[in-house]
């Protein structure tokens, strides 16, 4: 099956102890929590204008590269969520999504469920099953998908911080969807154009 494979274009931090500070991402992406009032969201941004529309997916995967950690860190959870709309990479914080325009619920307005879980490897890839989410964007008609990555237990001690390799870094995060054509389609051998796939 073909698939397309796409790097994050956009990276931003939310930080609940400094609400109204924009963190645009620069190498690593950081998620915390199991500390009071210290909540760390990190919020990422997939183009996937390049999907052919005649296509049907079957499966979407979102990996990202978590950094080596404490044995101690290695049990924490953390989990996807779809955004309910756009952010701005360079001006989101806990309070805004861009410039002036507030979240309607700081920390991030997302969809509650489904809320894929990432592995706990550590030093590698872990990945998340993202084609509800990928399914949901298409229904609404978006060509972006953007999510938020929280800690499960925002509220449970003790620390769980993560972190992972943002865009522009060596194993960048990246979504991988595959795909079916119709078959009219897929038996004329044609080059869809951002997909890198001939079909």
């Amino acid at each position: 099956m073909p698939e397309l494979v796409i790097n994050t274009g956009a990276n931003a931090h939310l930080l609940q102890n400094d609400p109204g500070a924009a963190y645009p991402v620069e190498d690593l992406i950081y998620v915390l929590g199991g500390i009071e009032d210290e909540w760390i969201r990190g919020l990422l941004s997939f183009d996937f204008s390049a999907l052919p529309a005649e296509a049907t997916v079957t499966a979407a995967t979102l990996a990202l590269y978590r950094d080596a950690e404490a044995p101690e860190y290695l049990a924490s959870t953390h989990v996807v969520h779809q955004l309910t709309g756009t952010f701005d990479a360079a001006r989101a914080n806990w309070t805004e999504r861009s410039d002036g325009v507030n979240w309607s619920s700081a920390g991030g307005d997302y969809v509650a469920s489904p809320s894929p879980a990432l592995g706990n490897a550590s030093g590698q890839y872990v990945t998340a099953d993202v084609t509800a989410l990928i399914a949901a964007a298409i229904a609404a008609e978006l060509s972006a998908l953007a999510v938020l990555i929280r800690s499960a237990g925002e509220n449970d001690p003790p620390d769980n911080s993560r972190t992972y390799h943002a865009f522009g870094e060596s194993n960048p995060p990246r979504l991988t969807i595959v795909y079916n054509l119709p078959a009219v389609l897929a038996a004329t051998g044609r080059m869809h154009l951002g997909t890198g796939l001939g079909m």
